[in-house]
């Protein structure tokens, strides 16, 4: 669990375990709605807002390569 702590740290990422018995599981998760792109080594590359739709993500990966 530090791991995620740390790597969740280290891009910003929010994310949150809430207790909710009206989950099949008992909770639900909060979290950062973002995707990330992250390279090889680890170094952040592109963050993509929820919603784009694939012509822009596509273009913006395009525009990595």
């Amino acid at each position: 669990m530090d791991e995620i702590k740390d790597i969740a740290a280290a891009y910003g990422v929010y994310y949150n375990k809430v207790e909710d018995e009206s989950s099949p599981v008992g909770y639900w998760v909060e979290h950062t709605a973002f995707t990330f792109v992250v390279d090889q080594d680890g170094n952040l590359r592109l963050v993509l807002p929820f919603g784009l739709e694939p012509p822009e993500i596509a273009s913006d990966l395009r525009n990595l390569l």
